[in-house]
């Protein structure tokens, strides 16, 4: 069976096999792949710059990860102008097309639509 990463940092430093069974009555972990395009900024002097696309790839823990979350992550992991902001979409296979992801409801509709797969993706 495996584990999580932090689970078995967790046992090492508790020198026994209870923080393994924690992990195991834990909530299960969803795989979140968000692929952020490439993108321009304009600094305060007017400067142009291009920042390149980049893939960040997390483990979240299944109701713990909201909205809120995630576009607060997202400003800290990448390194945006001031007066830009993060658009997030998802492919909503209910509709079968892209949604923008706009509130905790859309999230938590996201965890039950992609339950089977424990993986859902962000453009």
């Amino acid at each position: 069976m495996e584990f999580e990463p932090n689970c078995r940092g967790a046992a090492a430093m508790m020198g026994s096999g209870a923080a393994m069974e924690d992990c195991e009555a834990r909530v299960e972990f969803f795989s979140l792949e968000i692929k952020v395009e490439g993108f321009c900024t304009t600094d305060s002097l007017g400067r142009k710059s291009y920042s390149k696309g980049i893939v960040i790839k997390w483990n979240v823990e299944i109701g713990t990860f909201t909205f809120e979350l995630l576009m607060n992550t997202l400003r800290n992991e990448v390194k945006w102008a001031p007066n830009q902001d993060a658009t997030v979409w998802f492919f909503d296979k209910r509709i079968s097309e892209d949604v923008r992801l706009t509130n905790e409801i859309q999230m938590l509709d996201l965890y039950e639509m992609y339950k089977s797969e424990k993986k859902f993706m962000f453009i």
